[in-house]
C-alpha cells in the first residue's frame, strides 16, 4: 500500500511522514508545485495542506 502526503512540511503532514517512515510504509512526499504528481500512481492521498499563516489567522479556511 502506497500513500501520498500533500502538505508534508506542515504540522500534521510532517508527523504522518515520520510515522510512515518508522513503520516502513512507502510514501510519496511531493514538494509544493511538484508536477510529477500527474505522471505517477499516488496510491492513497492524504491531504494535509492548510493555511500558511495559521498562527496569525487560526480560523481561516482553505478555498479550493
Amino acid at each position: 500500500m502506497k500513500f501520498t502526503i500533500m502538505g508534508r512540511q506542515g504540522f500534521i503532514g510532517s508527523h504522518l511522514a515520520k510515522y510512515f517512515a518508522q513503520i516502513n510504509v512507502p510514501c510519496f512526499l511531493p514538494s509544493l508545485n511538484d508536477e510529477s504528481i500527474f505522471q505517477q500512481e499516488l496510491g492513497h492521498v492524504i491531504y494535509c495542506i492548510g493555511v500558511r499563516d495559521f498562527q496569525k489567522n487560526p480560523f481561516a479556511i482553505v478555498q479550493i
